[in-house]
């Protein structure tokens, strides 16, 4: 039942992109809550703010935001977070082998054709 990365599929999707090599490797043990050590107690709380509704729904314990206490955040503090997703989003962007990007794009190019197609 835990084998799937020993399956062809895997191993043929692993092998497309960097971004997908984990597939190929088993579970991993003693993987949860590494957020906790990835991310400052801010970070966490801008997240169970914003998406305490969704983590709740999907049966996550919240660490440090409680139901009802979540915080507001006006125009400008959400556009300072949307700057901060682009700029990091272009760092990982500049990172990703070429081929990948390559890949990606006409993964895009295909995805924007089939949805005008459905909306024609």
């Amino acid at each position: 039942m835990l084998d799937g990365h020993l399956s062809s599929e895997a191993q043929r999707t692993a092998v497309s992109s960097s971004l997908w090599a984990n597939l190929s490797k088993p579970i991993m043990r003693n993987n949860s809550q590494k957020f906790l050590k990835g991310l400052s107690e801010e970070e966490i709380r801008i997240i169970e703010s914003v998406a305490g509704d969704c983590l709740d729904a999907l049966g996550y314990t919240r660490v440090f935001v409680p139901e009802g206490e979540e915080e507001q955040f006006d125009a400008g503090e959400i556009e300072m977070f949307h700057a901060e997703n682009r700029a990091l989003m272009q760092q990982r962007q500049e990172e990703t082998d070429p081929e990948d990007r390559r890949r990606r794009k006409y993964q895009m190019q295909v995805l924007e054709e089939v949805k005008a197609r459905a909306l024609a």
